[in-house]
C-alpha cells in the first residue's frame, strides 16, 4: 500500500489541476472538453516512442516520463468525465 500513494497523489494533483483547466476552457467552447486528455496521450505515446528506440540509459528518463504522463493522463480524463456528466444534467 505505501507503494501506491505516490501513484494516488499524481491522479490526485492532474486531476484537480485538469478539473480547473478543463472547467474554464469549456466555458468557450464545449467542444474543447478533451483538449487536455489529448495534449497528454500525445506526450505520453512520444515519450514511450523515443524510450523505445533509444539505446543508451536515455531510455528510463523516457519511459518514466511517459508513464508520469501516462497517469497525467488518466487524472485528466477522470476530470473531463466529471464535467461531461456535470453539464449534462
Amino acid at each position: 500500500m505505501e507503494n501506491l500513494w505516490p501513484i494516488l497523489l499524481l491522479l490526485l494533483i492532474s486531476t484537480l489541476i485538469s478539473y480547473f483547466l478543463t472547467s474554464l476552457i469549456t466555458k468557450r467552447n464545449m467542444k474543447l472538453l478533451f483538449l487536455i486528455p489529448g495534449i497528454f496521450l500525445t506526450v505520453t505515446i512520444v515519450f514511450a516512442i523515443l524510450g523505445f528506440l533509444s539505446q543508451d540509459w536515455g531510455r528510463l528518463g523516457y519511459l518514466i516520463m511517459a508513464s508520469i504522463a501516462l497517469g497525467m493522463f488518466i487524472g485528466s480524463l477522470i476530470s473531463s468525465f466529471i464535467i461531461k456528466s456535470r453539464n449534462k444534467s
